[in-house]
């Protein structure tokens, strides 16, 4: 299945209805979160896998994120937040 997806722009918000997985970059200062490192993606060196890691915040479901240009699925309207967005 295919995600069709809307951007909302700078300043608008978006809640959280699940608790998610964010990238640090992302999570406003005043939200509480559980630091985490998450896997990313790898290179195989010699046969064995090397994980490049990012650094998200666990973050529980009701908090408001505004500020940066997020993507909704447009079926449901839950944000889709790419790592790689905010690099």
């Amino acid at each position: 299945k295919m995600v069709d997806t809307i951007l909302l722009a700078d300043g608008e918000e978006v809640e959280l209805e699940k608790d998610a997985y964010i990238p640090l970059s992302v999570i406003p200062a005043t939200c509480n979160y559980i630091p985490y490192r998450l896997n990313w993606k790898y290179e195989i060196k010699n046969n064995i896998r090397q994980w490049v890691k990012i650094n998200v915040g666990y973050v529980r479901g009701g908090v408001s994120l505004q500020g940066k240009p997020y993507m909704l699925d447009e079926d449901e309207g839950n944000p889709i937040i790419y790592h790689d967005m905010y690099r």
